[in-house]
């Protein structure tokens, strides 16, 4: 479990009582529709109450209840910040300039796998303080923002960005975008089967949706040891936790193309005008093989951690 102050901890408590009340919309795999799961876990990594497990069907692994999006909103309004320490105007600050920075390396990402034109119209979904729409719009890209919280709207608003405290389904129909920007969001949304179709309405026919979301195979790509810790990725905000198989499972039942997608689950995906009618495939498996082997992986990590460290020494020694 994370360390949290004890401000932390009465938030956890309150949401704990409040979670009995919130309506549950779903406890179904979004991917395969199954309701079968090995349970990985009775709480989040604040203490937070919840049930999450890998889909036995399909192999995601994912918070078995899936709540109403009024339950979400509430969250996110009254918890999100003060649980997660975001609520601070020096943490947004430093979180904006973190997340420009993010935006120069998916910019690098993208112009490497696809040309970017400086006409294009870019959507970031789940935009946060503006960050990322700030790096794109100072490149020249006519670029919009759209988030759920209220509070870093109004930051980014104060930077004079173009953001708007909106959901995807707040935009008029006719709104299309050449790039859509997902950055560490889709992890967020309970019903992304809905979300992707509403993506595509919004999308030119041949643009292009850029996603990234933590990943159960960036773990092994680590040598944090307090990264590598499977109930570190499990908190109320995010309902899915993905790799690439079940990622991509879930984009190609939604009639996406991939063109491309790495460890670090960096991705790119533009329509697909044929319908596959794919069959979602079992990675469950493979997935519980993944965590075993995590475990091990982690304890190898500190011994290559521990020799690094000595084999350091040594060599200062000797050049003493």
């Amino acid at each position: 479990m994370f360390q949290i102050n004890k401000y932390q901890k009465k938030q956890v408590s309150i949401l704990n009582q409040r979670i009995e009340k919130y309506k549950v919309r779903s406890l179904f795999c979004e991917i395969c529709l199954s309701n079968n799961y090995k349970i990985l876990s009775k709480e989040d990594r604040y203490g937070i109450r919840m049930d999450y497990g890998i889909c036995k069907i399909c192999g995601l692994i994912q918070s078995v209840k899936k709540f109403e999006n009024a339950s979400y909103s509430e969250f996110y309004e009254r918890f999100y910040n003060n649980i997660y320490s975001f609520s601070e105007e020096k943490f947004k600050s430093k979180f904006f300039e973190n997340r420009k920075k993010v935006g120069e390396k998916i910019y690098k990402f993208l112009n490497k796998n696809i040309h970017l034109k400086k006409e294009i119209k870019i959507l970031e979904i789940g935009c946060g303080t503006g960050g990322i729409v700030a790096c794109f719009s100072e490149k020249g890209f006519d670029t919009l923002g759209i988030d759920l919280s209220s509070e870093d709207i109004k930051f980014g608003l104060n930077k004079n960005l173009k953001l708007l405290h909106k959901s995807i389904d707040d935009l008029k129909k006719n709104q299309k975008f050449d790039l859509i920007i997902s950055m560490r969001s889709l992890e967020h949304i309970p019903d992304p089967n809905s979300f992707l179709l509403k993506v595509k309405k919004h999308m030119t026919e041949d643009g292009f949706i850029y996603i990234n979301v933590p990943s159960l195979n960036s773990l092994f790509y680590t040598d944090k040891v307090n990264v590598i810790n499977l109930k570190r990725q499990f908190h109320f905000a995010h309902v899915y936790f993905y790799s690439i198989d079940t990622l991509s499972n879930l984009m190609f039942k939604n009639n996406f193309k991939r063109v491309v997608i790495n460890q670090k689950i960096e991705s790119i995906w533009s329509k697909n005008l044929k319908n596959t009618n794919y069959e979602v495939k079992n990675f469950f498996i493979k997935t519980f093989i993944q965590i075993l082997i995590l475990k091990y992986f982690k304890s190898l990590i500190i011994f290559k951690n521990i020799f690094k460290f000595y084999i350091k020494k040594l060599i200062q020694t000797k050049l003493k």
